[in-house]
């Protein structure tokens, strides 16, 4: 195989009708696909005390996350508006697209002490290095960029 689209007889043409599969394969996985395989946290949480948020990652393509991408983990209440967010601290995404297939854990905290007692929304989402939420391969992705996760309730 060569180098995709220099081909010596029929040049990038051929080459594209000739290799379609492993220019399907290689555009596939180019990239990182950062998948969310689990999250797990209580369905119940006192009143300021921290929600904790564990989330299991795996990388199913080629790339890797540049540095200074961040989790973070928001509770939204009944209006849709957010009103607490944690960013996870041990671990970075970078770390979860530079694992080789395999899965990484983060945990993610809460704090819930400026919540009313109520239920709320929890949400994710990784950031870029301006703050801004990257597009995932998840269902269920809200019009702040942020994908659904569950709800908890604040007693």
């Amino acid at each position: 195989m060569v180098l995709m689209g220099w081909d010596k007889n029929g040049g990038a043409a051929d080459f594209y009708k000739n290799e379609l599969e492993e220019i399907k394969y290689a555009l596939k996985n180019m990239g990182y696909r950062m998948v969310l395989e689990k999250a797990s946290y209580p369905t119940a949480v006192s009143k300021g005390r921290k929600l904790s948020v564990s989330t299991d990652w795996v990388n199913m393509a080629f790339g890797v996350l540049p540095d200074g991408y961040t989790l973070q983990v928001a509770a939204y209440g009944a209006d849709g508006k957010r009103v607490a967010a944690g960013v996870s601290a041990a671990v970075s995404p970078a770390a979860f697209s530079q694992n080789g297939g395999d899965t990484v854990t983060s945990i993610t905290e809460v704090d819930t002490s400026a919540l009313a007692k109520g239920t709320y929304s929890l949400r994710y989402a990784i950031l870029d290095t301006r703050g801004q939420p990257i597009l995932l391969p998840h269902q269920g992705r809200a019009g702040d960029g942020y994908y659904r996760l569950g709800n908890f309730t604040v007693q």
